[in-house]
Parts: C-alpha cells; structure tokens; sequence
C-alpha cells in the first residue's frame, strides 16, 4: 500500500508543472496591484480592506503596492509606474487611515507624469 501511495504522489509531483503553465501566445493574468503584509488580527482585516480599495481602482495598474498596517501606523511599500500612480494610492490609503500614520516607501518608476 505505501508502494502505491509513493507511485501516486510521484506522479502527482510530476505533473504539477504541467497543470499550471501556460499554453504559448496566452495572455498572462496579471499580478495583484497590492498585497498585505503578514499581519495579526484585527489589524488584518483592516489591512485587506485597503488592499481591495487599491485593486478597485483601475488607475494603479502596474503596480505593486504592500500594505503593512499595525495599531498606529500604515507602511506602504513597493513600486508605481508614475509619480501620479503613488499620489492616487496615497489619497486611497489616507482616506482610510483614520488616526494612523502613513508612512511612504513606495517608489515611482517614473519621477515626472
């Protein structure tokens, strides 16, 4: 039985590439805008409710924002394509940062827009 068991998940391992590429010429499904940081509760949930106001805004495509909440401060972290793109996360987040601080360590990849 362990014999069988071993032969199924060898064929298991291998095959898993498999199932998650893509076939050639298929557009690829692009990455989040933002993330959370690894967080302890309550602080991530509130860190997931700024995380789905940065991905509901269709402006910030491209980038690459971590969200990193704690009882007084908001990081953000990561890298916008144009200065303009890091000021709309910045309205975002401000908006909904209460008394928390936020703290800017987002770099644009682009000074002027």
């Amino acid at each position: 039985m362990k014999h069988q068991a071993t032969l199924v998940l060898a064929a298991l391992l291998a095959a898993a590439p498999l199932t998650f590429a893509q076939a050639p010429g298929a557009p690829r499904s692009p990455d989040p805008v933002a993330s959370a940081a690894a967080t302890t509760e309550p602080t991530s949930e509130y860190a997931n409710s700024i995380v789905q106001a940065l991905l509901a805004d269709p402006s910030l495509a491209d980038s690459k924002i971590t969200v990193a909440p704690d009882e007084t401060t908001i990081t953000l972290t990561g890298v916008t394509k144009t200065q303009a793109q890091m000021k709309r996360v910045l309205e975002i987040v401000g908006g909904l940062a209460g008394d928390r601080k936020v703290i800017n360590v987002i770099q644009p990849e682009a000074m002027a827009s």
